[in-house]
């Protein structure tokens, strides 16, 4: 497993301990109006290309992987990422989804993204992941199994990427969106992965 110093501070300030070692209190946080969780929903059906609740959410199932690679274990809640080295989309919304695993993280949500690249070449891959170490993009779909991945989800052929899943921490698929986050859809992916 890779823990990078980013992560361990995070959660580090995130548990809130004290100077002395002791864990700190956070304060509580008020509760939402009824407007506030009406707007949350309305803005996680917007985010979502696919939703379903908690008892029709089906299976997550990952892609044949490349280079015999091991799908993640469930557990805890995740954000795969289908993503690759040529997709400009992709590669600009990165940075923002690294920083809401931080804020994520913040307001006790526990969530593990994964990057798992469409590249049909490896060398891409290997030359992408050697430039940025600080993100975990070792996973590649295996030659031909973009399409047979998209038919899990009933997603056409030719659906655009990026493409999210999230999935809960009984491996359950709660979400899946094609095409990029942005800044204002942070409520939204906090809101699904937390289980909503």
């Amino acid at each position: 497993m890779r823990l990078d110093l980013a992560a361990i501070l995070v959660w580090g300030f995130a548990s809130g301990c004290s100077a002395d070692g002791a864990a700190a209190e956070r304060p509580a946080r008020p509760a939402p109006t009824p407007e506030q969780v009406e707007a949350e929903r309305r803005a996680v059906d917007g985010f979502c290309s696919k939703h379903d609740a908690e008892p029709f959410a089906k299976p997550f199932g990952w892609p044949d992987l490349a280079d015999g690679a091991t799908a993640p274990a469930a557990g805890r809640s995740r954000w795969v990422v289908g993503w690759a080295t040529w997709c400009g989309p992709c590669l600009r919304e990165m940075p923002l989804i690294e920083k809401w695993r931080g804020a994520l993280a913040a307001d006790g949500v526990d969530v593990e993204v994964t990057y798992v690249s469409v590249d049909e070449e490896k060398r891409k891959l290997s030359n992408f992941a050697e430039r940025h170490p600080e993100l975990d993009v070792h996973l590649r779909v295996a030659e031909g199994g973009l399409e047979s991945w998209f038919h899990k989800f009933d997603l056409p052929p030719e659906t655009l990427i990026p493409i999210h899943f999230m999935v809960d921490p009984k491996g359950r698929t709660r979400c899946v969106r094609s095409g990029s986050v942005g800044e204002d859809d942070y409520a939204a992916v906090r809101r699904i992965l937390q289980g909503g």
